[in-house]
């Protein structure tokens, strides 16, 4: 039959090109990396909460995603993330951000939630902002 070359080919054409998406989308999903343009220093203290190696792989994640396009022009960031209420609950876990920027000075991001992870979230992402608006007004 005739009909039966062209659909392995065509066939064989679709498995290539979902492989060259599959292969694409598992290389934009890797975690960008802190220290390839620039020199950043990430140090975390924990105050009143066990530091796990969870909660600093998160830590490390999220600023990676949040500051990785400002690398360059960030020198050191001092996470710090403390239980305010203790063992009595509400929203009392607090995570503070400061970041050392090349040339800026220092700029401080807090966030506050009853779950520590959540908290950590927001304050990423208030640093992303935060970083975005001082380099913004500071253009030359």
């Amino acid at each position: 039959m005739v009909v039966q070359p062209v659909h392995r080919t065509l066939l064989f054409i679709y498995f290539i090109y979902i492989l060259y998406i599959f292969i694409y989308l598992i290389d934009a999903l890797k975690i960008p990396k802190l220290r390839p343009g620039g020199s950043m220093d990430i140090q975390i203290r924990a105050i009143g909460i066990p530091a796990t190696e969870a909660i600093e792989t998160h830590i490390e994640r999220r600023l990676a995603f949040a500051l990785s396009r400002f690398s360059t022009h960030l020198d050191r960031i001092l996470v710090r993330f403390s239980d305010l209420n203790g063992p009595r609950g509400g929203t009392d876990k607090v995570c503070q951000v400061d970041l050392q920027l090349k040339g800026l000075g220092l700029a401080s991001v807090e966030a506050r939630d009853a779950d520590l992870y959540a908290a950590v979230d927001l304050a990423a992402a208030k640093a992303g902002r935060r970083v975005a608006r001082l380099l913004d007004r500071h253009r030359p």
